[in-house]
């Protein structure tokens, strides 16, 4: 029976796939214990190869608005594992096209090509994804240190420079400065951040609590001052 309501977050109305979410939120309200089984059936639902953007997307955010407890660790660990996954592919360089993988082939420098700021629909995705992880993080008790791999770090830093939306580049950079382990985070993420200060937008958008807690946050950490 759960495994036909997760299924039907694929259906082709969007009002389907809502009312779906809706009840497993429901259901899990009322029986918090559901919670893997809910998440393992989400899992499989995932990695199904013709599985559509948008239902992708309603699975990852049904699964982004669990609510955890003290006891949700293992939940938490799973749920931050396959997060950092789908921000993996979701953040992967687009492949060559067959042009210019001829021309690597061969041996020739690669063209320079402008870097293509994430579409809408890809904000979307990636900001559930950050915000999904961010909430899990503090009932993490099975991953030491930080669950990001260096790969999906930098890869980070480069949307952030690229990316359209700027509540996607606070959730980004909230993501950063937690996600980076114990100690001091690097000096390009400070540089990245104060970055960030220079944009007005960026202090009237409509998620500007998100930034100014960062900086709360953030700023007094920073041992340089020539850097301040």
């Amino acid at each position: 029976l759960l495994s036909m309501l997760i299924n039907k977050l694929g259906d082709s109305s969007s009002k389907v796939s809502s009312n779906v979410s809706w009840c497993i939120k429901e259901l899990l309200k009322q029986h918090p214990g559901m919670k893997l089984p809910v998440l393992k059936e989400a899992e499989a639902f995932l990695a199904r190869p013709n599985i559509t953007a948008n239902s992708k997307y309603f699975a990852l955010l049904l699964l982004s608005e669990i609510t955890f407890s003290q006891k949700d660790g293992q939940v938490a660990s799973r749920l931050v594992r396959l997060f950092v996954s789908q921000l993996e592919v979701a953040l992967r360089k687009p492949k060559l096209s067959k042009k210019e993988f001829q021309r690597r082939k061969r041996g020739l420098a690669p063209k320079k090509q402008k870097v293509q700021p994430l579409r809408e629909e890809d904000n979307k995705l990636v900001r559930t994804l950050i915000n999904g992880i961010r909430r899990a993080m503090p009932y993490v008790d099975a991953v030491g240190g930080a669950p990001l791999e260096e790969e999906t770090v930098n890869s980070l830093f480069k949307v952030c420079h690229t990316v359209n939306a700027y509540s996607t580049r606070a959730s980004i950079l909230g993501l950063l400065y937690r996600g980076l382990g114990a100690g001091d985070p690097p000096d390009r993420f400070y540089r990245l951040l104060y970055e960030q200060i220079g944009n007005f937008d960026f202090f009237t958008s409509s998620h500007s609590w998100q930034a100014f807690t960062l900086l709360q946050k953030c700023v007094p950490a920073d041992a340089s001052c020539a850097r301040g």
